[in-house]
């Protein structure tokens, strides 16, 4: 499109086999399980026993790197300025609290305000429009996309991951699958599934974006536009935080692990 101005991290649509909330620090067990194996007749392992599938599952958003105890959180947050002006906000964190001395998960939201009137218009408006996205679901990893049919327009996906020890967020507002309307009409969800969570945001005459970690499929975020001088940001944090367990610091293997992670530049 003439003047089309589009950014993107990592390209228009590519995936990076990286894999959902709880992903990037299983692979330091897989590696050392492949070189080394464990001895449970050692007398380290003798007040240990192994957990069951039920408790396995409680664990998500936790890993054992060493003697490092590494909590995960996202937040996801998305940001929409219209040709007419007005600018629409949705944020949402999946966090770990960590004030109480013992990590627990913590779940908040913030979206805009508006009319349903103004929606239904947008419905009807939007019948004889299409945005065609086949294949997009086949993605597994990270997969960003960015789709035009207008002109003058700023789209950004982008995926941060942010590490460090200390205390998390502390959310204290429990919602979940919140549906508002902003003042212009656009549609704004935010909630959180099983292993997941996400949002989408869709304004009247203008597209739609979205962005939602899922388990098995990963990160996938997406601009599609169909209106002229829209600017856009879509925008998720992994939140990596290490427990207070050791003082022998990051480990070479989790250096390692945080540097192929870092590699992965924005173009």
């Amino acid at each position: 499109m003439n003047g089309h101005k589009s950014i993107r991290r990592w390209g228009e649509a590519m995936a990076v086999p990286l894999i959902g909330v709880s992903m990037m620090l299983a692979t330091i067990p897989v590696v050392q399980a492949a070189t080394v194996s464990t001895d449970f007749n050692d007398p380290t392992y003798q007040q240990g026993r192994q957990l069951t599938d039920h408790e396995l599952t409680q664990l998500r958003g936790k890993a054992v790197n060493n003697r490092e105890v590494l909590f995960f959180g996202v937040e996801m947050s998305m940001n929409w300025k219209t040709s007419l002006g007005e600018d629409i906000h949705a944020r949402a964190n999946l966090g770990i609290d960590m004030a109480g001395g013992r990590p627990s998960p913590t779940f908040s939201s913030h979206i805009t305000s508006t009319t349903p009137e103004e929606y239904a218009a947008y419905q009807q408006a939007m019948n004889n429009t299409s945005l065609p996205g086949t294949g997009l679901s086949n993605g597994r990893g990270v997969v960003q996309l960015v789709q035009a049919g207008g002109d003058f327009n700023t789209a950004n996906n982008a995926f941060w991951v942010d590490v460090g020890q200390g205390a998390g967020r502390n959310s204290t507002q429990p919602a979940n699958g919140e549906t508002e309307l902003a003042q212009g009409g656009a549609l704004v969800k935010v909630g959180r599934q099983a292993g997941g969570i996400g949002m989408t945001m869709t304004v009247p005459g203008a597209g739609v974006a979205s962005q939602d970690i899922s388990p098995g499929r990963g990160l996938h975020q997406s601009i599609r536009l169909i209106s002229d001088h829209q600017q856009i940001s879509n925008m998720t944090r992994l939140n990596v935080q290490l427990g207070k367990v050791s003082d022998a610091g990051i480990n070479r293997d989790f250096k390692s692990l945080l540097k192929s992670v870092s590699s992965l530049e924005r173009l």
